[in-house]
């Protein structure tokens, strides 16, 4: 809809100079996998567009309440969605746990919300309690309940027009005078089995590229190492993925080193 704070979050996405060229080379990372597991639940394909809204397509972000990831999940939050944190890994920033993750909490809140999206929205955004009170608040008063006849926080007033500004633009870029970069409509990364504990820059130094291009779609490892006891998987541009593939089973399962994080106690000593 052309509700005036649409209008508002719209001219503030096409007033930022050059958002759109490097929210597309993001999205050539990310995008296809993204619209793939939309597309694969039959959900609106606007959910795609999620993560722009939420961290501009940067996995790494961290907001000040310390939402992190793609799709900004909060700690606890991630917790109830069954995403691994621990000090190796976090799952919030993992490109497919965290977009399982989301998926299944906003299907989840579109159920409790029966089937409002724009319902649901504002609750991933401001929680369901806070949707739910100010529903409560305007029954209470003989006031309609729908989205834009609730007292909202600021934020969230501004979060669900943003994502509807944004999906404007993008399926009507002419009407907007916006000229957006192709995505290429192929999937970026391509998971590998590896064999126990890897460390990325040695693994990225045997493949002959740049230990950036490993950890682009493998955020969620937060050290040197893959998680010991984590996931058998790791992703790699898929380019590279068969030669990826061949590296890895040549890598002999022992000996390797393997690390392992203590925490001293009173009374240790070296």
């Amino acid at each position: 809809p052309n509700h005036p704070t649409v209008i508002a979050q719209r001219e503030h996405y096409l007033n930022q100079t050059g958002l759109f060229e490097a929210l597309s080379e993001r999205g050539s990372w990310y995008l296809y996998y993204i619209v793939e597991e939309v597309e694969k639940r039959d959900l609106p394909i606007e959910l795609a567009l999620l993560p722009i809204v939420e961290s501009t397509l940067l996995p790494q972000s961290m907001s000040h309440r310390s939402a992190a990831g793609l799709w900004q999940i909060m700690p606890r939050t991630g917790k109830h969605l069954g995403l691994q944190q621990n000090w190796w890994y976090d799952g919030r920033l993992d490109i497919r746990d965290s977009t399982r993750a989301a998926l299944d909490y906003l299907e989840a809140l579109n159920a409790r919300f029966k089937g409002d999206w724009l319902l649901a929205l504002s609750a991933y955004n401001a929680g369901e309690t806070r949707v739910k009170r100010a529903q409560r608040a305007n029954a209470k008063r003989g006031l309609p309940i729908d989205y834009w006849s609730l007292k909202l926080p600021t934020e969230t007033k501004h979060y669900l027009p943003r994502l509807l500004a944004l999906a404007q633009v993008i399926k009507d870029p002419k009407s907007y005078d916006v000229e957006l970069p192709l995505v290429a409509n192929a999937e970026a990364f391509s998971p590998i089995t590896i064999n126990g504990q890897i460390e990325i820059r040695g693994f990225a130094d045997l493949l002959g590229v740049d230990e950036s291009l490993i950890r682009r779609f493998n955020p969620g490892i937060l050290r040197w190492a893959t998680d010991p006891n984590g996931s058998p998987e790791i992703l790699v541009p898929s380019n590279i993925a068969a030669q990826a593939l061949a590296v890895a089973e040549k890598l002999p399962s022992s000996p390797r080193t393997e690390w392992h994080r203590y925490t001293i106690q009173s009374g240790d000593s070296l």
